[in-house]
Order: structure tokens, then sequence, then C-alpha cells
């Protein structure tokens, strides 16, 4: 994301408190576009929907659309590494006609997996009329499209455009979803959400197309990538795995309801941390917009140092600039997140009242708060890691944060209810840790690794 962070940077230099508030929503909105949408339409959707459906059909609804995000972002993990390692090669070598022909391809390949696993799931369940199979399968498959116009939208230029894409999907999604509930009850609900999804994707696509070159054919290169980078593959399928695996064992404790049709869901749990989930934003807003711009700067003019054969004592500076860089960039994020995470725990009763939450459900949403601070931070770690290309230590990090994220969901399952969140703190905090041990380590000695990455010929 930091290309469209360079872009927006633009508006902080206007030096207002408005440009600058524009700055920071259209990164947020560009950076986790669907991840608010879908949070604040289903928390929203929640309150209305008791009026129209009865408890059961509401949880259905809900567990619908969290299988949809949650196999469609696990399913993409596989791509989104190697993909955005494939665009940022065509970036450096300024081949800006591969893109769009990137994208369709990129769409054919995901929309035949994607498809297989949509139709396996959606219409050989018994139980589910064949319109609510049918508006299930095309949530997932316009989810699992937004997933892939994400990666791309980094190279896009007209960030207003991409914001105004997401709201006014968000909109459709509650707006439908609530008069076509009103007269088709659950699959009305499922049909208006699905709607506003597919809408996000339209504009996405639209908006690409306009950006990027003609399209002129199918471009399926990005896939070679798969095999050339194994390990950026591991680290987007053990990352997006790591995030859901807790619900997944929670789902089959005590606290888990069964809703048939192979459907499961946690009210306790899964409310209260997906919306623990949205104090991430404003840091990873201020990451895309502060932090990495900064960083990618000093990162540029360390390598072009190298490749321009600068001396020794040069490149130790800029290495030197880049660490100081990092601290500073850390150290800001902590501030970020730590602000809005305290305050987010000051809040949480109001919270859990305007969201009808239980008071259990609070006390799982303050402990998951805390675990959000420190995913984040772990998240961070990860990314520039794979700028150094320590891509090994970066692969195992994220598989050590997918066996503690499920290690401690069972050992919550084992202790009962007052231990859920605890787990999901606890591997995040010791994930970041270990990740920040392992980072010091490899950057302190950033010259001997890349220059012994080097080939001698």
């Amino acid at each position: 994301m930091a290309g469209i962070g360079f872009r927006l940077k633009k508006l902080l230099d206007k030096d207002s408190y408005t440009s600058s508030l524009l700055a920071h929503i259209f990164s947020a909105f560009i950076s986790s576009g669907p991840w608010i949408i879908s949070v604040l339409v289903i928390v929203v959707m929640e309150i209305i929907q008791y009026r129209q459906i009865s408890i059961y059909e509401v949880y259905v609804f809900q567990a619908t659309v969290v299988y949809c995000y949650a196999f469609s972002l696990i399913t993409m993990g596989i791509f989104q590494m190697p993909l955005t390692r494939y665009l940022a090669d065509m970036l450096y070598q300024k081949k800006y006609d591969e893109y769009l022909p990137a994208y369709a391809g990129t769409l054919a390949v995901v929309g035949v997996i994607q498809g297989v696993i949509a139709v396996a799931f959606c219409f050989f369940i018994k139980g589910w009329s064949h319109f609510y199979s049918l508006q299930t399968y095309m949530l997932y498959m316009a989810v699992s499209f937004n997933w892939v116009a994400l990666i791309f939208l980094s190279l896009a230029k007209n960030y207003l455009f991409i914001t105004v894409s997401f709201f006014s999907g968000g909109i459709v999604s509650f707006t439908a979803g609530y008069f076509l509930g009103k007269f088709y009850g659950l699959e009305g609900n499922l049909t208006g959400y699905a709607m506003g999804q597919v809408l996000i994707f339209l504009l996405l696509t639209f908006l690409l197309v306009k950006e990027f070159a003609p399209f002129k054919k199918l471009n399926f290169r990005f896939l070679k990538y798969l095999g050339k980078f194994p390990l950026l593959l591991l680290t987007g399928l053990f990352y997006n795995l790591a995030i859901w695996i807790d619900k997944f064992i929670i789902w089959s404790g005590p606290e888990g309801d069964p809703l048939g049709h192979w459907l499961y869901f946690a009210q306790v749990y899964d409310v209260p941390v997906f919306l623990a989930y949205l104090t991430m934003i404003p840091a990873i807003a201020y990451f895309v917009l502060e932090v990495e711009t900064s960083f990618l700067v000093k990162y540029n003019t360390y390598y072009h140092a190298i490749i321009n054969k600068h001396n020794l004592e040069t490149i130790g500076l800029l290495k030197d600039d880049i660490m100081f860089n990092l601290k500073t960039g850390m150290w800001s994020l902590i501030k970020v997140q730590g602000f809005v995470a305290i305050l987010a725990f000051v809040a949480a009763p109001f919270i859990g009242d305007l969201a009808g939450l239980s008071h259990t459900q609070v006390g799982v949403m303050k402990v998951a708060i805390f675990g959000v601070f420190f995913h984040m931070l772990f998240q961070i770690i990860s990314i520039i890691m794979l700028y150094f290309e320590f891509r090994k230590e970066a692969v195992l990090v994220n598989f050590l944060f997918l066996l503690a994220n499920s290690g401690g969901a069972f050992l919550s399952l084992h202790l009962g209810l007052w231990s859920y969140g605890y787990g999901y703190l606890a591997a995040t905090c010791l994930s970041f840790f270990i990740a920040l041990a392992v980072f010091n380590r490899k950057i302190r000695d950033l010259n001997y690794y890349t220059f012994m990455q080097q080939s001698i010929a």
C-alpha cells in the first residue's frame, strides 16, 4: 500500500486539519475497506434483524457471512504474497501494461478455484433453499474477487473513488438487506448484503480498467511466482489461517452454536472479537500513510547505494538510518495503537450497550482489544521482514502464530468461558516478541545478508 500512501501524503502537505483528517480516512478505507464495511454492516443489521427474523436466523445470517469471509480469505492467502511480489517486480521493471492482464488472469484462476469450493459448500448442503444457496455463492465469489482487487488497488491513483466504492457498497448492503429482509426474511437479508459486495467489486474493477493500460489478453505469469516463492505462499496461508483458527476451535466448544448445514457460530466470542479488530484500523491507516512511506524512502536509498557501488561507510550509515527510522516508526505505531486500545477498553461498556452485547461479551472484547494491540505490531514486523527478503523467518513466525493461537484457543476451551480471549492475547503477545527478536537479530547484520544473497556471477 506504500504506492497509494505516497499519493495520500500530498493531502498532508496542504497543512490543514481537514486535509490531514481526509488523508487518514482515505487510508483507513483503502487499507481496510471490506473489513470496516462488513463488521459495521453486520453489527447494525443485527440490531434491525431482531425485528424481522428469529434469533436463529440472525445467527445463520452472521455465520454465512463469516464463513464467506473466512474461507475466501484463507484460500486467497495462497495467492496474496506471491501476487504482490509479482506486481512489485513489474512495477520495478516499469511494465505497467502487465497489471490489467494480470488482474484478469487472477480473477480467472481465483474464480475457478473459489467457484469449485463455493459450489461444493453451497449447493450440496441439505436444508438450504436453492435461492439461499445461490445468494451465498454470489457473496462468496464477490468477497473473493474483492480480495483480488485490494491487492491491485495499491497501484491505483484515484483514492477518492476507492473510498466512495467501499462506502457505496456498505450503504447498498445495509439498505437492500433491510428492505428485502422486510419482505423475504433471511433470504432477503443475505441477498441485499451480497448486492453491496458485488457493487464494490464492479466499482473497483471499473477503476482498475480505467487507470491501467488497455486489456489485451489474460496474463497468468504470476502463477510462476507460486513455485518461485513457496515461502511467500506459506506465509500468506499461515497468517490468514492463524487469524481464523481460534474461531474454528471455539465453535467446536460448548459455547459454539451448531446451526445445522455445517454452520457453527460462537456469539459469545465471535462478535466481541470482531469488534475488537476494528481498533486495529487507525494504526493500519497510520502505517500506510506515515510509517511505510517514510521507511520506503530510506529503504530505496540504501539499496540504490548498493546498486551504485557506494563505499561501505556510506552503506553502513544508510543502514543505521533505516534502523533508526524503523525504531521511530514502531514507537509511533505503539503510541497510536496503545492510545486506541486504552480508549476502546474504557469505552467497552458503552460499545457493548450500543451493539447489544452481554456482560460476558464485553469482558471478552476488553481482553481481545489488547490482543489486537500485539496482533497489529506482529503484522507490521512480518511485513517489514518481507521487504528485506527475510522470507524464511517470516514463514516461521507466522507458523508460530498459527500454533500459538491454536494452542491458546484449545486452552481456553479447557479452562472455560472466563478465559475466552486470553488465548488470543497470549498468542499475539508471544508471536510479536519472538518476531521482534528474530527481526532485530537479522537487521543488525543487514549488510551481510544483503551481499550474501547476491549471485557471485
